[in-house]
């Protein structure tokens, strides 16, 4: 891998790379140092342009400088992607000069030891500098960010961004920075959704929390939360409208805590706080509820002044029986009891709903393996996009095909032609079993699970 390694400017700034005002260009596969001692230094800075790239990179901050791994500086539509960034005051920094938001993709970085610098904020990924910054088609997805000192991803002036599929945990305590969020915005129509956010701790100071939000129009969903000192969701004073569904927060020194006068949705999450499940204070306060498990509480702690209408159709006190991995044990209570509010895909990329109804939290409940009696017959269940699969029909039913063709079943068979034979003569609602020669995904419908077993039983 080329090294690359900054220089001291004049005015004590230094770029390892600069790419100024130019478009299409791909920087690849470098080892890039920032200079040692060197304040205001950056990585790999990218300004104005558009079309730029920077993929599979590794860069080293500056011991106790203000440094930025990579700064992208107006250039519109970035592809910032499987970069390695560490050492620095930011990881990524995605900055407006202009006052104007931009499309762009930051995607599979690694970004940690974000803790350096005389600077006041440390944040993995920053995007945004002004109120109003339109970041529409702005999607940063897939990263890994720990070991940081203020937040893992702060969308703080970053509006219509989306925020998917990171991996933020375990915060950085040398620096005992006041504020520590996962993520956090104060932007508009921001889509915060499939997340894993955990250990955002300190042992004495206080506002550690996993998302931090405020805004207009937010719409927080299918994310993983657990082990925050603090609100595992914080919904701010200043937010006007939100939706938060399907969110399993677990461990959490509030489950969710709403501090604002707000209109806010609330339906389908597994709350499960170490103080308050679910936490409204703020008088005026306006919460469409209900269909929420509440693993300790027996009611919602709500101030005067807060409506809450569905309290009706949530779970109070019960154990939601997770597994290790925050997944749905059989036998769960927010298993079937949820309700439709409009998502396809679950924390895991399962079909919803898997069954009859949508689960309550971030998984829907299924199991991948199924031993169906005689034990010669194993199923595995999986989705298939026809377009894509190629496939051998084996056995069929026009009609099923015509009214269940969605849903597929391949087949694990051992050779016993009494079961092939059983399959063959069913008469009505023949499953469509199919032969892949090529490998697909797992996931899993249980609706399909469910028919093929009242079957062959």
């Amino acid at each position: 891998m080329p090294y690359i390694y900054g220089h001291r400017s004049s005015d004590n700034r230094c770029s390892s790379i600069i790419v100024d005002n130019k478009s299409y260009i791909i920087i690849e596969n470098l080892y890039v140092e920032i200079m040692w001692r060197i304040s205001n230094g950056r990585g790999i800075n990218l300004l104005r342009g558009s079309n730029n790239s920077i993929i599979g990179c590794t860069i080293s901050g500056s011991i106790d400088q203000d440094t930025v791994g990579i700064l992208n500086w107006g250039c519109t539509n970035p592809t910032i992607q499987n970069n390695i960034i560490h050492g620095c005051q930011y990881g990524i920094h995605i900055d407006t000069p202009d006052g104007v938001g931009y499309p762009g993709l930051v995607e599979n970085n690694i970004c940690y030891d974000i803790i350096y610098g005389t600077a006041t904020d440390w944040d993995g990924i920053k995007i945004g500098r002004n109120p109003g910054d339109d970041f529409t088609g702005f999607t940063v997805r897939g990263n890994e960010i720990y070991s940081f000192n203020e937040d893992g991803i702060d969308a703080f002036y970053a509006d219509n961004i989306v925020i998917e599929n990171n991996y933020i945990h375990d915060v950085d305590t040398r620096k005992n920075n006041d504020n520590q969020s996962g993520i956090k915005t104060v932007a508009n129509g921001v889509i915060i959704r499939y997340n894993k956010i955990c250990n955002i701790q300190h042992s004495t100071i206080n506002n550690r929390y996993g998302i931090n939000a405020e805004g207009d129009d937010l719409q927080i969903y299918y994310n993983l939360i657990y082990n925050t000192k603090n609100a595992g969701i914080l919904i701010g004073p200043n937010l006007t409208s939100c939706s938060v569904y399907n969110n399993t927060v677990s461990g959490c020194g509030n489950g969710l805590e709403i501090q604002g006068n707000t209109s806010i949705t609330v339906q389908n999450n597994i709350l499960d706080g170490i103080t308050d499940d679910l936490n409204i204070t703020v008088s005026g306060t306006v919460v469409t509820g209900g269909y929420n498990l509440l693993a300790n509480d027996p009611s919602p702690n709500i101030g005067s002044g807060v409506t809450y209408s569905g309290v009706e159709h949530d779970i109070y006190g019960a154990d939601p029986l997770f597994d290790t991995d925050y997944t749905l044990l059989s036998g769960s209570p927010a298993i079937n009891v949820g309700i439709n509010v409009g998502l396809s895909v679950d924390l895991n990329g399962i079909s919803v709903p898997s069954g009859y109804s949508t689960e309550i939290g971030a998984y829907e409940y299924y199991q991948p393996y199924y031993s169906i009696t005689p034990d010669t017959v194993d199923i595995y269940l999986s989705p298939i996009e026809f377009s894509s699969i190629d496939f051998v029909p084996m056995y069929s039913s026009s009609r099923f095909r015509d009214t269940k063709f969605r849903s597929y079943i391949t087949r694990k068979i051992n050779e016993d032609s009494n079961i092939e034979n059983r399959i063959k003569n069913l008469d009505s609602e023949v499953i469509l079993l199919v032969e892949f020669k090529s490998p697909i995904t797992r996931t899993i419908y249980r609706n399909s699970r469910i028919l093929l077993n009242n079957l062959l039983n």
